[in-house]
């Protein structure tokens, strides 16, 4: 074949393409292989995103206010990987119930039960007796994380605004990898 460079890219008179910088076949390698269809996705990519606490029942919370509230993420091969940070200021509730959760999370994800594991995170300011680690895990096909808390001797169980004490702060930490789509 006939090769034609642009930048990075060594165009064939076929239809695909050569990443000189990577040696990957562009069409096959990244698209086909990694991804299958491809919707709301650019290849390689990294960016800043915003992080969002909530419960899945809203009830009475006051609106979240927030002293540190950051994300980051990178798309490399159709996979990305998400970092977030938050932590709020006091947070007062008697009638929200149900999932903590993060929203926002940027693009989506290749929904395949089983295959999802969840990830651990830096927790605070939660009270679940017994339980030492949360893990950060995607709700279903959403865009939204839930925490899986685990303990020695302990049934895996989420993490629920009942396990957070009214006007105090919530603090998450943590990353997350997960196939685009």
């Amino acid at each position: 074949s006939n090769f034609v460079i642009s930048g990075n890219i060594a165009l064939s008179n076929g239809t695909n393409g050569y990443n000189i910088s990577s040696a990957r076949d562009i069409a096959s390698s990244i698209f086909t292989k990694n991804i299958g269809g491809v919707s709301n996705f650019s290849a390689d990519a990294e960016g800043s995103w915003t992080p969002v606490v909530r419960f899945a029942t809203v009830g009475d919370t006051n609106a979240f206010t927030y002293t540190h509230q950051a994300g980051r993420y990178i798309i490399k091969d159709g996979w990305c990987t998400v970092e977030f940070s938050i932590q709020t200021g006091a947070v007062t509730h008697t009638t929200a119930s149900g999932d903590v959760q993060i929203t926002g999370l940027p693009f989506s994800h290749v929904s395949v039960t089983g295959l999802i594991v969840g990830t651990p995170v830096i927790w605070s300011k939660f009270t679940k007796a017994g339980y030492t680690g949360v893990l950060a895990q995607f709700n279903g096909s959403t865009s939204t994380l839930n925490f899986t808390t685990t303990g020695s001797g302990l049934n895996v169980s989420t993490l629920q605004a009942a396990d957070h004490t009214t006007g105090d702060s919530i603090t998450l930490r943590g990353v997350i990898t997960y196939k685009v789509v």
